[in-house]
C-alpha cells in the first residue's frame, strides 16, 4: 500500500527532505542531512516492499524509533505500510500520512515501481483498502495526498492540486459516510 507515515518530532512535514540507506542505528548521516537543513528525514524500508528492488532489510517500527530518538525533525518511515502495520503502531508516533490509490496489481506491462511513480490514482479511484487504513489512523493525522497521476501530468500545479483536492474530498466524505452510520 502506497503511505508513508510519520512520526511525531521536532518541527512540521514540509520542507526539504533528508533520505539515507544504512542501518537503523546509523544515525550520523541522518544527522548530517539535519544539519545541512534536511526539515524531515524519509528512514525505510521499515516494512517489507517489493516497489523497490536492492533495499535493505525492513527495520520496522523499532528502527524508526531510534533514528527519530536520534535527530531533531520529524521522521518519515516508508515502505510497506499499510492498515494492519499503522495499527501495530504507538498511535502517539503517527503524525503524517501520505496517502494515494492505485490498482490492486500494476496495469500490464508495468513494473511496480514505474507505477508508484507514474501511475498513481486519486484516493477512492483505486483498488486499495484505503478505508481500512483510515480507520487505523488517530484522529489527528495529517494526511497529504500523493498524486503521481499520469492522465493529469500535462496540467498546470494548480490544475492538478485542485483535482487531487476534489478527490480528497469525495474520498473522506465516503470515508465519513462509512465510519459514522
Amino acid at each position: 500500500m502506497a503511505a508513508g507515515a510519520a512520526g511525531r518530532g521536532g518541527g512540521r512535514h514540509g520542507g526539504s527532505p533528508g533520505g539515507t540507506r544504512g542501518p537503523p542505528n546509523a544515525a550520523p548521516p541522518r544527522r548530517a542531512a539535519v544539519a545541512a537543513g534536511a526539515s524531515y528525514v524519509g528512514v525505510g524500508p521499515c516494512f517489507s516492499t517489493t516497489t523497490k528492488a536492492g533495499l535493505p532489510p525492513a527495520i520496522g517500527p523499532a528502527g524508526i524509533a531510534r533514528v527519530a530518538a536520534a535527530v531533531e525533525v520529524p521522521v518519515v518511515a516508508i515502505g510497506g505500510i499499510g492498515a494492519a502495520e499503522v495499527a501495530a503502531l504507538d498511535r502517539g508516533d503517527v503524525a503524517y500520512l501520505q496517502l494515494c490509490d492505485a490498482p490492486a496489481a500494476p496495469p500490464p506491462g508495468m513494473a511496480l515501481r514505474a507505477e508508484s511513480l507514474t501511475a498513481r490514482l486519486y484516493p477512492g479511484e483505486g483498488e486499495l483498502p484505503l478505508f481500512a487504513l483510515m480507520d487505523a489512523l488517530p484522529e489527528d493525522v495529517v494526511i497529504d495526498v500523493e498524486t503521481p497521476v499520469m492522465r493529469d501530468r500535462g496540467l498546470p500545479a494548480p490544475a492538478r492540486a485542485a483535482l487531487a483536492g476534489a478527490a480528497a474530498k469525495r474520498f473522506l466524505a465516503a470515508w465519513r459516510a462509512k465510519k459514522y452510520i
